[in-house]
């Protein structure tokens, strides 16, 4: 197989699939998130599992096992602009389990969770989704202009 289908079918799989599941679990998270109440506890183990569950999903993308030519300055770029993608993705969800650990132990009265410490973990959380956001922007304008009119679909 070519090293650029290769390329082009592991940032779909990447964009296609685990970012597109990704942003319905974080959506319904958030959603959850935002109404902690008194007398309804949320639960958010099936949430904590799907974050790990894109993070493993993630990290098996093996681009490192696309053999790209030091003279194809092009896709070599864009393979790291993946990797920096999963990486900021990986640790993006790493961060939403730990802050959705939190918000969970947070519902109940004893639990030793602060408002600072669970507006400073949001806080984090957010300012990682940013990053996040930019380097899959960054990948997905770079995917936008690579050269693929010669491949095969």
């Amino acid at each position: 197989m070519d090293y650029r289908i290769a390329l082009k079918q592991l940032i779909e799989e990447y964009r296609d699939g685990i970012m597109e599941i990704y942003q319905v679990t974080t959506t319904a998270a958030m959603k959850d998130a935002k109404k902690l109440g008194l007398f309804k506890k949320r639960k958010f183990g099936g949430y904590i599992e799907n974050f790990r569950s894109h993070m493993e999903a993630a990290r098996a993308l093996n681009v490192d096992a696309i053999e790209i030519p030091e003279t194809d300055e092009e896709s070599r770029t864009l393979a790291d602009l993946l990797k920096k993608s999963i990486q900021s993705f990986c640790l993006l969800c790493d961060l939403s389990v730990e802050f959705y650990e939190m918000a969970e132990k947070k519902q109940y009265k004893d639990s030793g969770i602060s408002v600072e410490q669970y507006t400073k973990a949001l806080g984090q959380m957010q300012r990682v989704l940013m990053r996040s956001l930019e380097d899959l922007n960054t990948l997905g304008q770079a995917y936008g202009e690579y050269h693929t009119d010669d491949l095969a679909d």
